[in-house]
C-alpha cells in the first residue's frame, strides 16, 4: 500500500514515468485502493478509476484534480467514441477539480486542438492524451504546491456513461449508413463491455 505526505497520483502504469518526471515527490499508484496515509494532494491522470467520496473528502476541494483526456464537450466515459460518432473537428483535454459526481467538478484549464473530421477513435484518444500531458506539464507543479484558485469555462457537453455507449448497440430502425457509423465509433467500447459482434451482424 502507498503512503505519502505530499500527495498521490492515480494513473495507468504507462504514465508512471511521465508523471514522476513532473512531480518526483508524489506517490504514484494504479488503483485508488492503494492509497493509504495522509497527503495534501490527489491527482488522477488519464485513468478510468473513480475516487469514492470517503477518499475525496480527505483532501481539500482545491487539492483534488483530474486530468481528463477529452474536451469539455465530452465528460464521462467513451469520449473518443462519441467524438468519432459526432465527427468532432476539435478535441483536447481538461483539468478539473474532483467532486463526488464524476466529471462535473469546476474546470481549472482546457486545451483543444483541431482534428480532421471523420477521424478514428484511436486518433481522438491519442490527441486527448497528448493534450492531457501538455496540461499536466503546465499545471502540475503549481496545483501541487498551491492548489487551484482560478477557474475557467464550464463543461459544455452531456456526461456519458458506459451504458450510453451500450445503448448504441441497438440497431433497431437504423439504416446501413447509421449502422456503419455506430460500428466505427463504438466497436472498442462494446468490446470493453464484453459485447460480441462482427461487422455484418448486430443485435
Amino acid at each position: 500500500m502507498a503512503t505519502s505526505n505530499g500527495g498521490f497520483i492515480v494513473t495507468k502504469p504507462r504514465y508512471f514515468e511521465f508523471v514522476s518526471g513532473k512531480l518526483p515527490n508524489a506517490t504514484i499508484v494504479e488503483r485508488v485502493e492503494q492509497i493509504t496515509g495522509e497527503g495534501a494532494n490527489l491527482i488522477c491522470f488519464c485513468t478510468p478509476q473513480i475516487v469514492p467520496a470517503r477518499l475525496l473528502n480527505r483532501f481539500a476541494p482545491n487539492r483534488r484534480h483530474n486530468f481528463h483526456p477529452a474536451s469539455a464537450a465530452y465528460p464521462g466515459a467513451d469520449c473518443d467514441a462519441w467524438a468519432t460518432y459526432y465527427r468532432a473537428t476539435e478535441y483536447g483535454a481538461v483539468a478539473h477539480q474532483m467532486i463526488e459526481k464524476v466529471d462535473t467538478g469546476a474546470l481549472v484549464a482546457t486545451i483543444t486542438v483541431a482534428v480532421e473530421r471523420g477521424s478514428s477513435p484511436r486518433h481522438y484518444r491519442e490527441r486527448g492524451e497528448e493534450c492531457a500531458k501538455a496540461l499536466f506539464a503546465l499545471l502540475a507543479e503549481k496545483i501541487w504546491s498551491e492548489g487551484s484558485i482560478e477557474l475557467c469555462s464550464a463543461w459544455t457537453g452531456q456526461r456519458r456513461r458506459r451504458t450510453d455507449a451500450i445503448k448504441m448497440f441497438d440497431f433497431s430502425g437504423c439504416d446501413e449508413d447509421e449502422r456503419k457509423r455506430r460500428l466505427r465509433a463504438f466497436s472498442d467500447s462494446w468490446r470493453r463491455a464484453g459485447l460480441e459482434f462482427d461487422e455484418g451482424t448486430s443485435s
